[in-house]
C-alpha cells in the first residue's frame, strides 16, 4: 500500500506495512484482514501507538466493550 512521500517498509503483528513521515504516519493494507491508518504526533510515532492499541479484526463477535489485557 502507497501512501506518498518518502517511505519505509515495517511489519508489525506479522503486517507488512509502510512508514512515512519520519515515523509519525503507518499504513497496513492486511492488518487481520482490515486496511489500517494509523498517525500520531506523539513520542513514538505510529507504531509506539500501534504498541497500545489491539486490533480486534473485522469479525465483530471478536469484539467487545470491556478492557483488554
Amino acid at each position: 500500500m502507497n501512501i506518498g512521500g518518502e517511505t519505509q517498509s515495517v511489519s508489525f503483528d506479522g503486517a507488512a506495512g509502510v512508514l512515512r513521515t519520519a515515523g509519525q504516519e503507518a499504513c497496513f493494507g492486511s492488518l487481520h484482514g482490515m486496511d489500517v491508518y494509523v498517525s500520531s504526533d506523539q513520542a513514538g510515532g505510529a507504531l509506539g501507538l500501534l504498541r497500545h492499541v489491539q486490533v480486534l479484526g473485522p469479525d465483530q463477535a471478536n469484539w467487545t466493550t470491556k478492557p483488554l489485557g
